[in-house]
C-alpha cells in the first residue's frame, strides 16, 4: 500500500490490479481502478514518482500509471520478478529483483528506456533481493534487505560502484522491507522474518547524521565505509517477537510497526535514541 497525495493512497492487488482510493472524514472510498496492470499477473510493489505511481509485477513488468493522464505506460517487461521499489529523484527510482538484482531507473526524456541505467546482483546464489529504500539525503545510496537475510547498501554511482554488506550476529530471516530515518539517516530500520525490528546505527561514526549535514562536496557515507562491514554499526532489536514483523512505517515522530500476529506496534521517537 502507497500513501501518494494527503489522505489518498494505492493499494497492489494480488489480480494484477491497483486501486486508489482516498480516506475521507473516518470512511475509505474507492476511486479508481487499474485493472490487469501486469498481464495478469500480481502486483507487488508501487513507488510514487513525478506524479506517476510505478508498478511492479510478479512477472518482472514495470508499468508507469500517469495520475494526471489516466494512462500506462510500460516501463520495462524482461526484468526478474519485482519485489520492491523506491522513489529516487524526480523520474528515477530503484527496484529490488528476486534474481538478486538491484536496479536503477530514469524516465527523463533524454534517458528514456526500457533498460535500466545501473543494476548490481547483491547476493550470492541467486537469493532473491526483498525490499530497499533510497537515502533521503544522497539518492546515490540505497539501502537492501535480503531473503536470505543480508543487509547492505550500495552507491549507485556508475563511475564508483560500491557494495558493503552488514554483518548482524544472529539469524533475522528475511529482510521484509527497510528504511532510513526521513531526518536522521545515520539511522536505518529493517523489518524481518525472524520477527525482529532492527535498528542499525552508524552515529559514532564521526561523519554526518543529519540531512542537514550534507553537502554536494560530502565525504564517503557512513554506510560505505570500511567499519560497517567490519561490524561497527550498532545493532538493535526494537521488537522481538515469535511472528514476523511484515511492514512499518518510520517518520519523526515514532514507527508503527506491523506483525503476522495481527499485533500493531508503535515505538515513540524518545526511546529511538
Amino acid at each position: 500500500m502507497l500513501l501518494y497525495d494527503g489522505m489518498k493512497f494505492a493499494a497492489a492487488m494480488n489480480d494484477g490490479s491497483v486501486k486508489l482510493l482516498e480516506y475521507d472524514e473516518g470512511v475509505i472510498k474507492p476511486m479508481k481502478k487499474y485493472t490487469d496492470v501486469h498481464g495478469g499477473c500480481p502486483c507487488n510493489a508501487l513507488c510514487c514518482n513525478s506524479g506517476k505511481i510505478i508498478c511492479g509485477g510478479e512477472g518482472g513488468s514495470l508499468v508507469g500509471i500517469d495520475l494526471d493522464g489516466n494512462a500506462k505506460e510500460v516501463v520495462s517487461l524482461s526484468m526478474a520478478s519485482i519485489r520492491s521499489l523506491a522513489s529516487v529523484a524526480r523520474d528515477i527510482f530503484v527496484s529490488a529483483h528476486l534474481d538478486g538484482q538491484v536496479c536503477l531507473w530514469d524516465l527523463r526524456g533524454e534517458a528514456e528506456s526500457s533498460r535500466p541505467v545501473f543494476s548490481c546482483r547483491v547476493t550470492d546464489c541467486f537469493q532473491g533481493t526483498t525490499s530497499v529504500a533510497a537515502h533521503p539525503a544522497e539518492p546515490n545510496l540505497v539501502g537492501f534487505g535480503t531473503e536470505d537475510g543480508g543487509i547492505g547498501f550500495l552507491d549507485t554511482r556508475r563511475s564508483s560502484c560500491l557494495l558493503n554488506v552488514v554483518a548482524v550476529s544472529f539469524p533475522v530471516g528475511t529482510v521484509w522491507e527497510v528504511a532510513f530515518h526521513p531526518v536522521y539517516p545515520s539511522n536505518f530500520y529493517c523489518a524481518t522474518g525472524k520477527g525482529h525490528l532492527l535498528h542499525l546505527s552508524v552515529k559514532g561514526s564521526g561523519l554526518s547524521s543529519s540531512i542537514s549535514n550534507f553537502n554536494s562536496q560530502s565525504r564517503a557515507n557512513a554506510w560505505l565505509s570500511p567499519s560497517v562491514r567490519s561490524g561497527n554499526a550498532s545493532v538493535t532489536a526494537l521488537i522481538d517477537c515469535l511472528t514476523s514483523v511484515s511492514t512499518f512505517s518510520v517518520s519523526t515522530n515514532g514507527i508503527i510497526a506491523c506483525s503476522d500476529n495481527q499485533m500493531i506496534t508503535y515505538i515513540d521517537k524518545k526511546y529511538l535514541a
